[in-house]
């Protein structure tokens, strides 16, 4: 293990607390998402490690690159080797996904629609009983393309 990986493993030490079932690191570093980060430097050589990542390595060895370290517990600062897996991108969006903490992305539940799932069954209903995409349209205030990708999806 070279000189910053072990400077980092000793600040990893230093800093973890029980939380729960979880080990978290509770040191000054955190970066985007609330995931630990440890910054060592040596010699003008500066590292930034992710905690987690960090943890699992001690644990498993060093990992391939382009390999993910993912959560079984979902607590991003969690570094406890039993709540971490190796896997790849698609491997962690299906879990989050499956944890539900994905925003589903579609119809009315989704953070950029304009129009609400009632106003989207109205629109289906009138273009059945053959109302014009432009007509609906109008009413609610889109462009008729909107209204022509509900119909569409709603059959």
């Amino acid at each position: 293990m070279d000189m910053l990986r072990n400077s980092a493993c000793i600040k990893l030490f230093a800093e973890l607390e029980i939380s729960g079932d979880c080990i978290v690191y509770a040191g000054s570093g955190v970066g985007k998402g609330g995931y630990g980060r440890i910054t060592v430097a040596s010699n003008g050589e500066r590292r930034s490690y992710s905690t987690h990542r960090l943890a699992y390595e001690l644990k498993h060895g060093d990992l391939p690159s382009g390999v993910l370290v993912r959560h079984t517990c979902h607590n991003p600062a969690c570094v406890r080797p039993s709540h971490l897996k190796m896997g790849s991108d698609f491997d962690n969006a299906r879990d989050r996904v499956d944890a539900g903490r994905c925003a589903p992305q579609d119809g009315a539940k989704n953070g950029n629609a304009k129009l609400t799932e009632d106003e989207r069954l109205d629109v289906i209903r009138r273009r059945e009983r053959g109302e014009t995409l432009k007509s609906i349209a109008a009413d609610y205030g889109v462009h008729f393309s909107t209204i022509s990708v509900i119909a569409k999806r709603g059959r």
